[in-house]
């Protein structure tokens, strides 16, 4: 993934960066002053913002990671909620087409047997006189 070479790189420039400035300034300062240093870093120094910059870093990632967890989450279940929703009016839909067909089917028979009703009353009418 791109994350970690990402994190990794700006945790680099950062502990190098920050390096760099404290290593500058107890520099400057040891030569203004006559110690016994001579203008090497303290190490302590450098472990400490290095952990702190450590901890950010973890904490930025920890957060980015747990925003996109719950997108994701989010997105998920709101298309379960539209797939439902055109489930559920899909189905609604083919009751309805379904209770219409019949129903007309039903109108068409019941046209249909009145009129043979109505052919087989008159023939026999007919066929009386």
């Amino acid at each position: 993934m791109s994350v970690p070479r990402v994190v990794h790189a700006s945790l680099f420039f950062h502990q190098c960066s920050l390096h760099m400035i404290i290593c500058s300034s107890s520099s400057s300062k040891s030569l203004s002053s006559s110690s016994s240093s001579s203008g090497s870093c303290s190490s302590s120094r450098v472990s400490v913002v290095v952990v702190v910059v450590v901890v950010v870093v973890v904490v930025v990632v920890v957060v980015v990671v747990v925003v996109v967890v719950v997108v994701v989450v989010v997105v998920v279940v709101v298309v379960v909620a539209v797939v439902v929703v055109v489930v559920v009016v899909a189905a609604a839909a083919a009751a309805t087409a379904v209770e219409v067909i019949v129903g007309v089917g039903i109108i068409v028979k019941k046209k249909k047997d009145q009129k043979k009703k109505k052919k087989k009353k008159r023939k026999k009418k007919k066929r009386k006189l």
